[in-house]
Protein backbone atom coordinates (compact mmCIF):
# COMPACT_ATOMS: atom_id res chain seq x y z
CA UNK A 1 0.00 0.00 0.00
CA UNK A 2 2.77 2.63 -1.14
CA UNK A 3 2.40 6.10 -0.13
CA UNK A 4 3.86 8.59 -2.04
CA UNK A 5 4.91 12.70 -1.28
CA UNK A 6 6.40 15.06 -3.37
CA UNK A 7 6.49 17.90 -1.14
CA UNK A 8 3.27 18.98 0.37
CA UNK A 9 1.27 16.43 -2.06
CA UNK A 10 0.39 13.02 -1.03
CA UNK A 11 -0.77 10.25 -3.23
CA UNK A 12 -1.83 6.86 -1.45
CA UNK A 13 -1.86 4.21 -4.15
CA UNK A 14 -3.55 0.77 -2.74
CA UNK A 15 -1.63 -1.85 -5.09
CA UNK A 16 -3.91 -4.83 -4.38
CA UNK A 17 -1.90 -7.73 -4.71
CA UNK A 18 -2.12 -9.05 -8.72
CA UNK A 19 -3.41 -5.90 -10.28
CA UNK A 20 -0.73 -4.80 -12.23
CA UNK A 21 0.87 -1.34 -12.18
CA UNK A 22 4.67 -1.36 -12.28
CA UNK A 23 3.91 1.66 -14.84
CA UNK A 24 2.29 3.43 -12.05
CA UNK A 25 5.04 2.94 -9.55
CA UNK A 26 7.87 3.70 -12.02
CA UNK A 27 5.24 6.97 -12.84
CA UNK A 28 5.07 8.44 -9.87
CA UNK A 29 8.57 7.69 -8.98
CA UNK A 30 9.54 9.63 -12.06
CA UNK A 31 7.58 12.49 -11.06
CA UNK A 32 9.95 13.06 -8.25
CA UNK A 33 7.47 11.08 -5.82
CA UNK A 34 9.05 9.44 -2.62
CA UNK A 35 7.97 6.48 -1.77
CA UNK A 36 6.77 4.50 1.28
CA UNK A 37 4.98 1.46 2.85
CA UNK A 38 6.23 -0.36 0.28
CA UNK A 39 8.12 -2.81 1.73
CA UNK A 40 8.22 -6.54 0.76
CA UNK A 41 9.26 -8.12 4.31
CA UNK A 42 7.11 -8.02 7.84
CA UNK A 43 8.14 -5.38 10.32
CA UNK A 44 8.05 -7.87 12.73
CA UNK A 45 7.46 -11.62 13.47
CA UNK A 46 3.99 -10.27 14.95
CA UNK A 47 2.92 -8.42 11.71
CA UNK A 48 -0.34 -10.30 9.76
CA UNK A 49 1.13 -9.49 6.32
CA UNK A 50 3.96 -6.62 5.24
CA UNK A 51 3.02 -3.31 4.41
CA UNK A 52 2.57 -2.87 1.04
CA UNK A 53 -0.15 -5.17 1.12
CA UNK A 54 -1.92 -3.51 4.22
CA UNK A 55 -5.45 -2.95 3.47
CA UNK A 56 -6.67 0.72 3.81
CA UNK A 57 -8.59 -0.19 7.25
CA UNK A 58 -5.27 -1.54 8.24
CA UNK A 59 -3.70 1.82 7.26
CA UNK A 60 -6.02 3.97 8.97
CA UNK A 61 -4.68 3.31 12.06
CA UNK A 62 -0.91 4.39 10.80
CA UNK A 63 -1.19 7.33 9.18
CA UNK A 64 -4.60 10.12 8.97
CA UNK A 65 -6.69 9.78 5.77
CA UNK A 66 -7.94 12.88 5.32
CA UNK A 67 -4.46 14.66 4.83
CA UNK A 68 -3.89 12.45 1.84
CA UNK A 69 -4.52 14.28 -1.49
CA UNK A 70 -5.10 11.99 -3.73
CA UNK A 71 -6.60 7.68 -2.76
CA UNK A 72 -6.53 5.71 -5.55
CA UNK A 73 -6.35 1.82 -6.34
CA UNK A 74 -6.42 -0.98 -9.01
CA UNK A 75 -8.42 -3.69 -9.63
CA UNK A 76 -8.31 -6.81 -11.82
CA UNK A 77 -10.76 -9.46 -13.04
CA UNK A 78 -11.18 -11.83 -9.62
CA UNK A 79 -10.56 -14.73 -11.94
CA UNK A 80 -7.65 -13.83 -13.82
CA UNK A 81 -6.24 -12.23 -10.33
CA UNK A 82 -6.63 -15.68 -9.13
CA UNK A 83 -4.94 -17.24 -11.98
CA UNK A 84 -1.75 -15.10 -11.98
CA UNK A 85 -1.27 -15.78 -8.27
CA UNK A 86 -0.98 -19.49 -8.80
CA UNK A 87 1.07 -19.21 -12.12
CA UNK A 88 3.72 -16.38 -10.17
CA UNK A 89 3.72 -19.51 -7.33
CA UNK A 90 3.89 -22.29 -9.69
CA UNK A 91 5.43 -21.01 -12.86
CA UNK A 92 5.87 -24.42 -14.05
CA UNK A 93 2.84 -25.61 -13.14
CA UNK A 94 4.67 -28.30 -11.40
CA UNK A 95 1.38 -28.39 -8.54
CA UNK A 96 -2.23 -29.17 -9.98
CA UNK A 97 -4.10 -25.87 -10.29
CA UNK A 98 -7.14 -27.81 -8.51
CA UNK A 99 -5.13 -29.20 -5.83
CA UNK A 100 -3.22 -26.21 -5.45
CA UNK A 101 -6.60 -23.49 -5.67
CA UNK A 102 -8.26 -25.94 -3.16
CA UNK A 103 -5.41 -26.30 -0.43
CA UNK A 104 -5.32 -22.08 -1.12
CA UNK A 105 -8.88 -21.82 0.14
CA UNK A 106 -8.45 -23.85 3.01
CA UNK A 107 -5.76 -21.76 4.33
CA UNK A 108 -7.25 -18.41 3.24
CA UNK A 109 -10.43 -19.36 5.69
CA UNK A 110 -7.94 -20.35 8.19
CA UNK A 111 -6.24 -17.22 8.02
CA UNK A 112 -7.38 -13.98 5.75
CA UNK A 113 -3.91 -12.83 5.42
CA UNK A 114 -2.60 -16.31 4.22
CA UNK A 115 0.15 -15.54 1.53
CA UNK A 116 0.39 -12.45 2.01
CA UNK A 117 -3.30 -11.16 1.51
CA UNK A 118 -3.09 -12.05 -2.45
CA UNK A 119 -5.84 -14.10 -1.82
CA UNK A 120 -8.03 -11.74 0.17
CA UNK A 121 -11.40 -10.16 -1.59
CA UNK A 122 -10.30 -6.75 -3.56
CA UNK A 123 -13.56 -5.01 -2.22
CA UNK A 124 -11.67 -5.77 1.74
CA UNK A 125 -8.61 -3.35 0.69
CA UNK A 126 -10.69 -0.09 -0.33
CA UNK A 127 -12.96 2.06 1.26
CA UNK A 128 -16.64 3.48 -0.13
CA UNK A 129 -15.10 7.06 -2.50
CA UNK A 130 -11.74 5.09 -3.28
CA UNK A 131 -11.24 5.58 -6.81
CA UNK A 132 -9.94 2.46 -8.46
CA UNK A 133 -8.61 1.94 -12.16
CA UNK A 134 -9.22 -1.70 -13.94
CA UNK A 135 -6.28 -3.58 -15.34
CA UNK A 136 -7.81 -4.24 -18.02
CA UNK A 137 -8.03 -0.71 -19.08
CA UNK A 138 -3.93 -0.52 -19.21
CA UNK A 139 -1.73 1.44 -17.20
CA UNK A 140 0.09 3.58 -19.94
CA UNK A 141 0.36 7.61 -20.90
CA UNK A 142 -3.10 7.70 -21.77
CA UNK A 143 -3.98 6.80 -18.33
CA UNK A 144 -1.17 8.83 -16.99
CA UNK A 145 -3.53 12.00 -18.67
CA UNK A 146 -6.65 10.30 -17.04
CA UNK A 147 -4.60 9.95 -13.57
CA UNK A 148 -4.32 13.64 -14.20
CA UNK A 149 -7.57 14.83 -14.62
CA UNK A 150 -9.13 12.81 -11.58
CA UNK A 151 -6.87 13.76 -9.71
CA UNK A 152 -6.35 17.23 -10.38
CA UNK A 153 -2.48 16.45 -10.37
CA UNK A 154 0.11 17.24 -12.67
CA UNK A 155 2.77 14.71 -14.22
CA UNK A 156 4.73 15.94 -16.22
CA UNK A 157 6.64 13.00 -17.16
CA UNK A 158 4.50 10.23 -18.33
CA UNK A 159 6.42 7.64 -20.37
CA UNK A 160 8.58 5.70 -18.15
CA UNK A 161 10.96 2.41 -19.64
CA UNK A 162 8.85 -0.60 -19.57
CA UNK A 163 9.78 -3.76 -17.51
CA UNK A 164 11.01 -6.33 -19.15
CA UNK A 165 8.42 -9.38 -18.31
CA UNK A 166 9.03 -13.11 -18.04
CA UNK A 167 8.34 -15.49 -21.01
CA UNK A 168 5.49 -17.84 -20.69
CA UNK A 169 7.39 -21.05 -20.88
CA UNK A 170 4.28 -23.17 -20.12
CA UNK A 171 0.64 -23.33 -21.95
CA UNK A 172 -1.61 -20.55 -20.38
CA UNK A 173 -3.99 -21.75 -17.55
CA UNK A 174 -8.18 -20.70 -18.26
CA UNK A 175 -10.33 -20.95 -15.11
CA UNK A 176 -12.50 -23.47 -17.57
CA UNK A 177 -9.72 -25.47 -17.14
CA UNK A 178 -11.12 -25.91 -13.60
CA UNK A 179 -13.36 -28.39 -11.61
CA UNK A 180 -16.59 -26.66 -11.26
CA UNK A 181 -16.35 -27.68 -7.59
CA UNK A 182 -13.11 -25.07 -7.36
CA UNK A 183 -15.17 -22.66 -9.61
CA UNK A 184 -17.97 -22.55 -7.05
CA UNK A 185 -15.36 -21.92 -4.30
CA UNK A 186 -14.16 -18.67 -5.86
CA UNK A 187 -17.26 -17.27 -6.74
CA UNK A 188 -18.31 -17.07 -3.55
CA UNK A 189 -15.56 -15.79 -2.18
CA UNK A 190 -15.19 -12.97 -4.79
CA UNK A 191 -19.23 -12.31 -5.13
CA UNK A 192 -18.68 -8.53 -3.63
CA UNK A 193 -15.85 -8.01 -5.77
CA UNK A 194 -17.71 -8.84 -9.06
CA UNK A 195 -20.83 -6.54 -7.75
CA UNK A 196 -17.92 -3.83 -6.29
CA UNK A 197 -16.24 -3.71 -9.73
CA UNK A 198 -18.47 -4.60 -12.04
CA UNK A 199 -16.82 -7.58 -13.67
CA UNK A 200 -19.11 -10.28 -15.22
CA UNK A 201 -18.57 -13.70 -13.57
CA UNK A 202 -19.26 -15.47 -17.42
CA UNK A 203 -16.40 -13.82 -19.02
CA UNK A 204 -14.33 -16.31 -17.19
CA UNK A 205 -11.39 -16.39 -19.89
Amino acid sequence: MPLYINNKISILYMHIPKTGGAYIEDLLRANSYSQFYWRGKRLTQFDLCTPQHYTLAQLSGVIDLTAITFIFATVRHPYKRLLSEYTMRHPLHDVQIDQWLDEAYGNYLNNPYAYDNHLRPQAEFHQSGTRYYKQEDSFDEKWAFKFENDSSLSLPIKQVPRRKEAKRTHKKILFSDLSYKIRDKYYNLYKNDFKTFNYDPEEID
